[in-house]
């Protein structure tokens, strides 16, 4: 296997098609009532970014959303980072610390903080919102971080260093 691989989580694809986790556990409960937003709050407030808008409103949201984005996605009990470190991780199970992992749409770094603690430890990520990287930098997992419109622009990465997963 590679010592070195990237690997793309294209997290944004499955938190937009993946609305099961909206529906809370029975913890949730208890997560609720020490939080004063609700989970329809949370619902709205996430359909929101997603209605016809620019690219700019977008990262206008995102840049916003930031400072409840964890918050918010911990009231919804959001498993994309937990499952999207688990798949790498069974494909993975050799010299994970050597593994150069690009995360795009890296938001505030949920995937890498999981990442981490499968034996990860060399992330590289990408955001559209300047504030979600902030946060991102915030908890020193990544040794770098860049902005990055998905769509818009090309990705910030020499051909052939690239290996798609």
């Amino acid at each position: 296997m590679c010592k070195q691989l990237f690997c793309l989580f294209m997290k944004t694809v499955q938190f937009k098609t993946k609305y099961n986790f909206m529906i809370p556990d029975p913890n949730s409960m208890n997560k609720m009532a020490a939080n004063p937003r609700t989970i329809t709050d949370v619902q709205a407030t996430f359909l929101s970014a997603h209605e016809n808008c620019t690219v700019e409103d977008k990262i206008s949201f995102y840049n916003t959303w930031s400072k409840l984005y964890e918050q918010d996605v911990k009231l919804l009990d959001y498993q994309a980072p937990l499952l999207a470190s688990t798949c790498l991780a069974d494909v993975m199970l050799e010299d994970r610390e050597q593994a150069l992992v690009l995360d795009v749409a890296c938001g505030t770094g949920l995937v890498a903080a999981q990442l981490q603690k499968l034996g990860f430890c060399n992330f590289h990520g990408l955001d559209g919102s300047e504030e979600m990287l902030r946060l991102a930098q915030s908890k020193s997992l990544y040794q770098s971080l860049q902005k990055c419109i998905l769509g818009a622009e090309s990705l910030p990465l020499s051909s052939g260093k690239l290996i798609k997963m």
